[in-house]
């Protein structure tokens, strides 16, 4: 990973009402990268009105380390609700 970047999940066919989980495992190098914005079939989603992480701050990415970022994705009538956290390993 060679800087942070944007998750843009295509393809998504959830259905009204029905939520999943989306697992991002991030093996980092001598500098910690994250995702610092989220897409859903190209839209952009919001951090603080459809998009929030654990804790109610955004992580950063962890040195030489494993960080595995976790999206729980719930559809609501086509909006998009987000919560996500990011786990560090090793």
């Amino acid at each position: 990973i060679a800087a942070n970047f944007t998750a843009n999940l295509t393809n998504l066919n959830l259905p009204s009402g029905y939520c999943t989980t989306v697992t991002l495992i991030l093996r980092q190098g001598s500098t910690g990268y994250y995702s610092n914005a989220l897409q859903i079939g190209g839209s952009a989603q919001t951090y603080n009105t459809n998009w929030y992480w654990q804790g109610g701050s955004t992580p950063s990415g962890t040195a030489n380390k494993k960080d595995v970022i976790a999206f729980n994705i719930t559809n609501n009538n086509g909006t998009y609700t987000t919560y996500a956290q990011l786990v560090t390993w090793g």
